[in-house]
């Protein structure tokens, strides 16, 4: 395969590239999927229509807390978006020219730009253009990835700025020293970018740092360019977060709760990465290269001391619960919705799944850890390791799944690294072995008929294949692979069952990535058809309800879109909206209570859209005024 990839690599990406941009501009639902992305579009709208970071939503003129539709954070200044500005200045020329599907596009030609990216760290990491080309297929075919490249909310940007910070951090540990530096400098530059997209994007930094630490000639300084890169760009976002939240906290999403990015809500993972650093540094200032046996030592005195000093040991148990919960089985997560009686549990009516779930062949990527490596091989794994732990880490140790969707979004920015060591141990078994596209075809095969057995065999059908039928499949690939990396000198046929699951695990990847584009594009269309039919509702309206059902409100300075907030307050916004002239419209399971809290009010007719259905809330019969005295002939 390699001499196929070193002279039609390019027109394949170039192929799937083309494919990528002509369903996002032609085929892809101009829709949205859930509130985040209502905010998203909000502050795009907002940007492209007046320069502001401020959404207005008739804040100036109401103030009620409904208006804020959940994730619109007061300010000093009115109302902003709680995500960071990025993508909304940037999809704002797109939004102009385009509307809502220009934040499509963006999206797109983010996916565009992740497979030639993916390709350079796989040549990079192990110099082989078949690994390249084959880490962008399983990135494509064998990953939830797809799904985000037409959607509005910001992952594949954010996905691809993280990439790129990783791969110019590769770069610079193999450069020259003063190589490594302008490499560095990319890297900070990059991350300190993408934190002005998606705050998480800063995740990336400690595990670049500690790579540097690990393995770079001159760490200190390599490190130091790295942050003189990052700095202008946090002080940036400190400036943003100072207009938009009066907070100086680059990281900030303007909220009071501890949690997502307040750092107080993430005082553990903050502790244990300056723990990590501080212990890696001493380890390289004393140029100390421990053997095997006192590593093991390590590993006990870690295991005694997690077991004897409780805090220490709540961790570990956060960590191990978490890890299960969103690497390898989901049903345990936290979630309102009880287990279905075929033994499915649906997160907002979708069988949510697991990383390991959605992509079953990563537990083939155990086989790694007993494989004889070159020292290019370990220090590409142990950066990917690095990675994927510190940037897993936070939602981890909060076992924070994200809600509504099919798959682990947070975890978007890590697949094309798992792809990319996926078509390393790939390749590396089947020179091992002499096989490669027969044990993959048939692999695929098995795969399908399998998912169609147990859909029809299983009570639970194919969201039992995806939920539950995965997780088995994900334990014998991860037993498997790991025998194979121990015994498969001794054993050929070992390496070559890692390849059968490994794919197998590559075809169900596969069904499921179809299944949640499904599932994706099914809630798209619905919210498009409804806001296409909604939005010709009249001038100075209020929709109390559901918003992404009218992404054309923020465009409509006289029309504003609320959510249920506290119900006593909320009726008297509406008041005094219906008092000011408005036509207020309001979703069926709202309407009573607005009866009940409006005197005198009433339902009015109704609007529906499938599956869509508000009535409009009609304002108390005004008394006619006192009529004149009849005249008299007197």
């Amino acid at each position: 395969m390699n001499r196929f990839a070193e002279r039609y690599g390019t027109v394949v990406l170039i192929a799937i590239a083309a494919g990528i941009l002509i369903y996002a501009g032609a085929f892809a639902p101009v829709g949205l999927k859930l509130i985040d992305e209502v905010i998203y579009n909000a502050a795009a709208v907002s940007f492209a229509d007046r320069g502001a970071l401020i959404v207005e939503n008739g804040w100036d003129r109401f103030g009620a807390d409904a208006l804020r539709i959940n994730f619109l954070v007061p300010g000093p200044h009115g109302l902003a978006s709680q995500y960071p500005p990025g993508a909304a200045v940037l999809g704002a020329p797109l939004q102009r020219l385009f509307g809502l599907q220009g934040l499509i596009l963006l999206n797109a030609l983010a996916a565009m730009a992740t497979l030639f990216v993916t390709r350079a760290v796989a040549r990079s990491a192990f110099g082989r253009e078949d690994v390249a080309l084959s880490a962008v297929l399983l990135l494509v075919l064998a990953s939830f990835w797809v799904e985000y490249a037409f959607g509005i909310w910001p992952h594949s940007l954010g996905t691809l700025m993280v990439l790129i910070a990783f791969w110019a951090g590769l770069r610079g540990l193999a450069a020259d020293p003063a190589a490594a530096l302008r490499w560095a400098v990319l890297a900070g530059s990059v991350a300190g970018a993408g934190l002005l997209i998606r705050a998480d994007t800063v995740l990336i930094v400690p595990a670049l740092a500690a790579a540097a630490i690990l393995f770079a000639p001159r760490p200190w300084s390599m490190i130091g360019a790295g942050l003189a890169g990052l700095a202008p760009f946090v002080a940036l976002a400190s400036w943003v977060n100072h207009y938009k939240f009066d907070r100086w906290n680059p990281l900030t999403y303007g909220l009071d709760k501890p949690g997502g990015v307040e750092l107080s809500g993430h005082v553990p993972v903050i502790l244990l990465v300056a723990g990590a650093f501080l212990c890696l540094a001493v380890a390289r200032g004393l140029r100390w290269q421990p053997g095997r046996g006192p590593w093991i030592l390590l590993a006990g005195a870690a295991a005694a001391l997690a077991l004897l000093v409780p805090p220490v040991r709540a961790l570990v148990i956060a960590y191990g619960q978490g890890f299960f919960g969103l690497v390898v089985d989901a049903k345990p997560l936290p979630n309102f919705e009880p287990t279905e009686w075929n033994g499915v549990v649906y997160f907002w009516e979708l069988p949510k799944k697991a990383l390991g779930q959605n992509m079953p062949w990563i537990g083939c990527l155990l086989g790694a850890v007993f494989l004889p490596l070159t020292a290019r091989e370990r220090r590409v794994l142990i950066l990917c390791a690095l990675a994927a732990f510190v940037w897993t880490l936070p939602f981890i140790l909060r076992s924070w799944h994200g809600n509504y969707g099919a798959n682990m979004r947070y975890f978007l920015p890590l697949l094309p690294l798992l792809a990319v060591v996926g078509a390393w141990l790939w390749h590396r078994l089947a020179d091992m072995t002499g096989a490669g596209g027969l044990v993959l075809g048939l692999g695929a095969i098995y795969a399908g008929g399998l998912a169609a057995l147990w859909s029809v065999l299983h009570a639970s059908g194919f969201d039992g294949a995806q939920q539950i039928m995965s997780t088995h499949v994900l334990t014998a690939s991860a037993g498997i692979a790991l025998a194979a990396g121990w015994g498969a000198r001794r054993v050929p046929r070992l390496a070559i069952g890692t390849q059968f699951m490994f794919a197998i695990g590559v075809g169900l990847a596969l069904l499921f990535a179809v299944q949640d584009i499904r599932y994706d594009r099914t809630n798209r269309q619905g919210t498009a058809i409804a806001a296409a039919t909604f939005a010709g509702l009249p001038p100075r309206s209020v929709y109390y309800g559901r918003p992404e059902l009218f992404p054309s409100f923020f465009a409509r300075p006289d029309s504003h879109l609320a959510m249920p907030y506290a119900y006593r307050r909320d009726a008297a916004f509406l008041s005094e909206a219906l008092d000011q002239g408005y036509r207020v419209y309001v979703e069926p399971e709202h309407l009573q209570q607005m009866l009940t809290l409006i005197p005198g009010s009433m339902p009015g007719p109704y609007q529906v859209s499938g599956y869509y259905l508000f009535h409009e809330l009609l304002p108390p019969p005004r008394p006619a005024p006192d009529s004149p005295p009849p005249a008299t002939d007197e």
